[in-house]
């Protein structure tokens, strides 16, 4: 007689979720789905929303407090969030628990599902204490104080994990030198593109102007001023043969900097917030993509999108980073970190020498359905033990 096997079931808490179409609630969205196709139940604990998107078999909606102090949001959402898993984990079995951040006030989650022998595996999509930009934001007083006063609760919830996943080498190193007794429990699984929702795309239809097309999916100025100058400064020159196609709003920092640097506001045309596959197909009009960023681990998802679409891009922020080395290994393309180097780029993309991405890329590799892969294996290795 053949035995049926356990159907494994599975509470994700994750505050960004579809049908919420912020970049937060893709990686666990496109998670749900592959595992959906693994029979596996699924309950979701998630902020309030007004419809259901994946049909998982359960979801527990919070009401959280979004206005207020943040220390004051913080300590009420994180209760609201422990009461949800307690009431649920109370009245149901579960064989695995994920908690995908941030917000960060779900992670004491962790410590409640070790007292409930619940494996618990947190998914840090960013860095919680050691979140670095630029260094002025990082060690200003408040943002300091509220990172000293976090510590301690990153700490137990790492502690009491059975799996501590992030989305890049850089910070699973973090992690390791951070919590040295931790060893053996952090793992990188990445972002990607969403190939599931990239099917049929049509290119939307967008009025270049005559000019070179660069487009940005996302942030443009957010994670540095100091290297949005150093592309404004070098692109200045051709104001009057490029534009700058924003898919998302325009930025608060955008009109100061671009009036610091003796440039009009129409260098930039912001779409508005688009769903993902719709911001896509704008981005189908671009010639060359751009990313600013300076901190040092980090690899934003706007890479994967770009990496699909086989754009040229170009990298403005320092050489010794994580993305400037993926941007130099999947393709040819331009890594600048001075004002002269974005010049010289932009020279090259006018007088028609856009590098093409590299023939050699292997883009499946960047999907999330392999990412999701990784997070069935370790999932099943999380189960078993």
């Amino acid at each position: 007689m053949e035995v049926k096997k356990k159907k494994m079931k599975l509470l994700i808490v994750a505050p960004a979720f579809p049908p919420d179409r912020r970049v937060g609630a893709v990686r666990m969205g496109s998670l749900a789905r592959y595992l959906l196709k693994k029979d596996v139940s699924i309950t979701v604990i998630t902020n309030r929303k007004d419809s259901v998107e994946i049909p998982v078999s359960k979801y527990i909606y919070v009401d959280t407090q979004e206005t207020g102090r943040y220390s004051e949001k913080f300590a009420c959402n994180e209760q609201l969030y422990l009461k949800a898993f307690n009431d649920e984990v109370d009245s149901e079995q579960y064989d695995a628990v994920i908690v995908s951040g941030g917000p960060f006030y779900t992670f004491s989650i962790a410590k409640a599902s070790k007292y409930k022998k619940i494996p618990c595996v947190l998914d840090f999509r960013d860095p919680w204490i050691f979140d670095y930009r630029e260094a002025k934001e990082f060690f200003s007083p408040k943002k300091l104080y509220t990172k000293i006063r976090e510590i301690p609760k990153e700490r137990a919830a790492v502690n009491a994990a059975s799996a501590v996943v992030t989305v890049t080498d850089g910070w699973k190193q973090d992690f390791e030198r951070y919590y040295p007794g931790q060893q053996g429990k952090f793992y990188t699984i990445s972002n990607g593109y969403d190939d599931e929702l990239l099917t049929d795309l049509h290119k939307a239809d967008y009025n270049n102007q005559g000019k070179i097309v660069i487009g940005v999916f996302g942030k443009l100025f957010y994670y540095t001023e100091q290297y949005s100058k150093v592309f404004l400064n070098g692109v200045r020159k051709f104001a009057d043969k490029v534009s700058v196609l924003q898919i998302g709003e325009r930025e608060p920092e955008a009109s100061g900097l671009l009036e610091a640097c003796n440039i009009s506001s129409d260098l930039i045309k912001n779409t508005g917030f688009l769903p993902y596959k719709e911001g896509m197909e704008y981005l189908m009009n671009a010639d060359v993509l751009m990313i600013i960023d300076v901190r040092a681990n980090a690899i934003g998802t706007k890479i994967y999108d770009y990496i699909f679409l086989g754009k040229p891009i170009v990298f403005v922020g320092p050489r010794k980073t994580q993305f400037a080395d993926m941007v130099g290994k999947i393709s040819e393309n331009y890594i600048c970190s001075t004002t002269e180097e974005v010049e010289d780029a932009f020279t090259n993309i006018l007088a028609g020498h856009v590098k093409k991405t590299s023939t050699e890329t292997n883009i499946k590799d960047y999907a999330r359905s392999s990412q999701n892969e990784r997070w069935w294996k370790l999932l099943n290795e999380v189960y078993k033990n």
